[in-house]
């Protein structure tokens, strides 16, 4: 820190002196800088007209307008959310009277899993339906899907009732 205050010391001294036409002192010792008029030092005031006071320049001038916040749009979009076996259930060709024994039949076979895979790979979806014993079931629906499935069980129960599951005997 002293090397610095003697730096701006011997600085300050050597304008000073200059401006006074005087040598510049030791470092160290205190000079009293000479008045300088102040004539040519901008003023802060706002010029006065005929002697009246005058409206700053800037008086008449509003702020800038505040831009309106900018909505981001999400980076990520979460998915739909699940079709429910409820949902599926009331598109179906299922009547009403028959949801009872159908989702007990479809609780034993797969847990109520639409994804569920039994049977080797065999048996697929809600109702797990045999793609070997019904090749053209498993080609017409999507028997991963609730809607596929149900729409696939129909048709095995209007052939052979509810003897097409193990878990309704």
């Amino acid at each position: 820190m002293g090397l610095l205050k003697d730096a701006f010391l011997s600085i300050t001294m050597l304008l000073v002196g200059a401006t006074a036409g005087t040598a510049a002192s030791l470092p160290g010792e205190v000079v009293q800088a000479p008045l300088v008029a102040q004539a040519n030092w901008p003023t802060l005031e706002p010029p006065h007209r005929d002697g009246a006071d005058a409206a700053p320049a800037w008086a008449g001038l509003s702020a800038p307008p505040t831009p309106e916040p900018q909505v981001a749009e999400p980076a990520y979009t979460p998915p739909p959310a699940p079709d429910t076996l409820e949902a599926a259930l009331a598109r179906s060709p299922w009547p009403p009277h028959l949801w009872p024994q159908l989702i007990s039949v479809a609780r034993c076979e797969s847990n109520l899993n639409p994804l569920a895979v039994g049977d080797h790979g065999r048996a697929l979806g809600l109702m797990q339906v045999r793609t070997d014993y019904n090749p053209g079931l498993a080609m017409r629906y999507d028997l991963m899907t609730y809607d596929g499935a149900l729409a696939a069980a129909w048709e095995l129960y209007l052939e052979g009732g509810w003897s097409r599951w193990s878990c309704a005997r």
